[in-house]
């Protein structure tokens, strides 16, 4: 998680969706950034209203994946060895098998993950009036983030699984699992705000937009820059005190 009042967002890190490239591309412009941990660093949209209202006001942001190509990437993540957690590595099995025991009121270890839809839900299983975009979708949160600091900045990929992804995933209608069935009933109903819209659209600001469009268009993406503005450190230093009190209460 990262939170930034001189940018005015929270970027909340849903597992699976490219968050270790984004946390290491905007840390800099953060002015507070969620311990390392699992738990701390992957705080729920439920767990940030709970333990972060000093913070309310600021745009949240969050990307959210296809259910079966999330589902997947932690079958592809868990087919390797993780150490000290030896019960969290997958067994010799498929996909469709993997989705089977995932789909179970108490699946096993290996296979007890979010689809993603979990992480954006609220208390009661709403979806959250907060910033949505599609993992999939163009602009990128990436490039919108970029738009909001207002500079072109490079992307960094990093922590990508090394096992080779299926080039087609099966249909999840076709499956018959109704928790799955479920999860999409959810996931059709948000509204992804990179759904046909220019990042000039999105953000008012149509010269950086340009120039950011422009520069993420480029094959690696190549600039960069500094961040600029900070606000009343006094302020700052109340905000970072009571994200990090937060955090650690999360995190225990």
């Amino acid at each position: 998680m990262l939170i930034s009042e001189r940018f005015n967002f929270v970027y909340l890190a849903n597992p699976k969706t490219g968050t270790t490239s984004i946390e290491a591309a905007f840390g800099k412009y953060a002015d507070y950034r969620s311990a390392s941990g699992p738990r701390a660093k992957h705080i729920t949209v439920r767990m940030f209203k709970r333990k972060f209202r000093f913070f309310e006001s600021l745009e949240k942001v969050v990307c959210v994946r296809d259910p079966i190509s999330t589902l997947h990437s932690w079958y592809r993540y868990r087919q390797r060895e993780i150490k000290g957690r030896p019960q969290n590595m997958i067994p010799e099995i498929s996909f469709e098998e993997f989705l089977h025991h995932w789909s179970q009121k108490d699946p096993p270890s290996f296979a007890d993950v979010s689809s993603g839809i979990e992480f954006v839900l609220t208390r009661d299983g709403k979806l959250p009036d907060i910033s949505y975009f599609r993992y999939e979708g163009t602009p990128t949160l990436h490039a919108y983030l970029a738009t909001k600091v207002g500079e072109v900045v490079p992307e960094k990929m990093l922590n990508q699984s090394s096992v080779p992804e299926t080039s087609t995933l099966p249909d999840p209608a076709e499956l018959n699992i109704p928790k799955l069935d479920r999860i999409y009933e959810i996931y059709r109903k948000i509204p992804f705000r990179n759904d046909g819209r220019t990042l000039g659209e999105m953000t008012g600001g149509a010269e950086v937009a340009e120039e950011v469009e422009k520069a993420m268009g480029a094959s690696k993406r190549k600039a960069g820059g500094k961040a600029g503005g900070k606000g009343p450190k006094a302020k700052r230093r109340k905000q970072r005190r009571a994200a990090r009190q937060a955090s650690e209460s999360a995190g225990a």
